[in-house]
């Protein structure tokens, strides 16, 4: 339990990536509102306790020129 703080770095354009793929990058999003989901999910093991997780985060971005 706790909080953990991150960084994401995003260059306003879509992509099909990882980089291994070889696919290029596409047009850049254009202005508007958005509402983005961040999820994660996984089991954790404490000694003989194993214990399902998710976690789920829901914001709105405005994007701008």
């Amino acid at each position: 339990m706790g909080v953990y703080l991150g960084r994401f770095q995003w260059d306003s354009v879509n992509w099909a990536g990882p980089s291994d793929t070889h696919r290029p990058q596409g047009a850049a999003f254009p202005v508007d509102d958005y509402t983005l989901t961040v999820a994660a999910a996984d089991t954790v093991v404490g000694g003989v306790e194993v214990s399902a997780f998710e976690a789920v985060a829901t914001f709105s971005v405005h994007l701008v020129p």
